[in-house]
């Protein structure tokens, strides 16, 4: 097993099972620090003080919020995705959530090679056209990535795709991703 931390969230990646977390560290940060002024003080007031005025606090909790809102999405949409996500087998409330393991994409894929083949179908082959609607659709940090993507069953799958703009572009380019995915992997 190994953990990897996104900005949200942490995978445990087992050989069969990840599961994908809201990142708690953030939310442990902003307790930890409030309940100590909290009993240094004895004030209940001492924690909304220390999160108004520490931007840091506010946005680790926004972070740690951040990554249950993503796990919900990824199970809400697992279902309507099925062959271009990875699908999500359960998940409590958000802060867990559970997915079979997939194998990285192969070293013989160039570094965005998927990124390319995705701009060329959002784009209808203008591949500057595509990477301008994935950057309006707010898709792009997802899809150029790698690491967002694994292979199960023969086929290339967005491991991450929780964020608004991916399910846009999947909903909306899904069959066409996976079919041009398809054909990048069959290449090899």
């Amino acid at each position: 097993m190994h953990i990897e931390q996104g900005t949200s969230r942490i995978a445990f990646i087992g050989e069969q099972t990840t599961i994908k977390m809201a990142s708690p560290l953030p939310l442990i940060r902003v307790m930890r620090g409030s309940l100590a002024s909290l009993m240094m003080r004895r004030k209940i007031g001492t924690i909304l003080e220390k999160l108004k005025a520490s931007e840091e606090s506010l946005g680790s909790l926004l972070r740690g919020m951040r990554g249950v809102r993503v796990n919900r999405r990824e199970a809400e949409f697992s279902s309507a995705l099925r062959g271009i996500v990875v699908p999500t087998r359960c998940h409590c409330g958000g802060v867990v959530a559970v997915q079979p393991t997939i194998r990285d994409l192969p070293a013989s894929l160039g570094f965005q090679d998927q990124w390319a083949v995705i701009a060329d179908v959002v784009g209808s082959g203008d591949r500057c056209k595509g990477t301008t609607m994935l950057k309006q659709m707010q898709a792009n940090h997802t899809v150029e990535n790698p690491d967002n993507f694994g292979v199960m069953d023969g086929a290339i799958l967005f491991r991450d795709f929780g964020d608004p703009g991916v399910i846009r572009l999947l909903l909306e380019y899904g069959p066409a991703i996976r079919k041009a995915l398809a054909g990048l992997l069959n290449g090899l």
